[in-house]
């Protein structure tokens, strides 16, 4: 439980950090910068164990779309009290799900099937719904 202005929020994860609970910020630096370094390491031809050559991206994906969607909202609507609820996250989870594990894998070698993709897709867009911070309750207000 945080307490701040007056206002109690919970923890809708147990354990996980404070920093990270509070902004989506911290969440999507840490996603990017393991995506980016990935990409380099697979550019290098570095040894790279199987679940990180096969599965990091597709865990990594949602939080880092969903941050840049997030994000420009934000600069669009110039409102940061914006969140993305859960079934936003989730119809793109399922988007991603049926066009890179249903539809291209029928019309290029290069895409496979695999339903644990389709798990990693909806992990990272639940991952990203429950670190947003919760809009204020002024925010809440004040559009009612």
């Amino acid at each position: 439980m945080d307490s701040r202005n007056g206002h109690r929020r919970y923890s809708c994860i147990p354990n996980l950090p404070a920093l990270a609970m509070k902004n989506v910020r911290y969440l999507f630096a840490i996603f990017l910068t393991l995506f980016i370094a990935g990409e380099i390491y697979s550019r290098l031809t570095v040894y790279q164990p199987e679940w990180m050559t096969n599965y990091l991206n597709d865990l990594l994906c949602m939080p880092i779309v969903l941050g840049i969607c997030l994000k420009v909202v934000h600069w669009i609507k110039k409102d940061r009290s914006i969140r993305i609820s859960l079934f936003s996250a989730l119809s793109l989870a399922t988007f991603y799900s049926l066009y890179f594990e249903l539809l291209l894998p029928r019309f290029t070698e290069r895409y496979t099937a695999d339903v644990l993709d389709v798990i990693l897709y909806f992990t990272g867009a639940l991952l990203f719904f429950f670190m947003q911070e919760p809009a204020s309750r002024d925010s809440r207000r004040s559009k009612n």
